[in-house]
């Protein structure tokens, strides 16, 4: 499997023995997808063929663009999601969005990504069955 990802000024491609960083090889040996979330960090370990050096921890700037097939949560691929409803106020106006999170926190810092300034009055899980992309 090979997949890329998108930060701010970056392309990332992953495979299952190597990390890519805008066209450069800056990591192989087995990779091991500990978290690739959309608004978060990825999170990659590389553990070298060589028995002598340490695994190595690869973290990105926060994700902007990923395909949900290729998400990761805490090592499981396609994490379950769930509808969040977040009322909050951006420039002295009310707004209300429903989004796909792994839990509350997700859910924030989703809005903060387009709305660094937001003042958040409620952020609440809407009943219902989990959500898998």
């Amino acid at each position: 499997m090979t997949f890329d990802f998108y930060t701010f000024n970056s392309k990332f491609s992953i495979g299952e023995d190597f990390i890519m960083k805008n066209g450069e090889v800056i990591a192989e040996g087995n990779v091991f997808l500990f978290q690739v979330l959309l608004g978060y960090p990825a999170y990659l370990i590389v553990n070298t063929k060589n028995e002598f050096c340490l695994p190595l921890v690869v973290k990105t700037e926060p994700i902007t663009s990923v395909l949900p097939e290729y998400e990761f949560f805490d090592g499981s691929q396609r994490p379950h999601k769930y509808l969040y409803e977040v009322d909050f106020i951006y420039q002295k106006k009310p707004r209300k969005f429903n989004v796909m999170a792994v839990d509350a926190a997700h859910a924030r810092d989703l809005i903060e990504m387009n709305h660094k300034k937001a003042e958040f009055k409620l952020i609440k899980r809407i009943k219902g069955e989990k959500i898998s992309c």
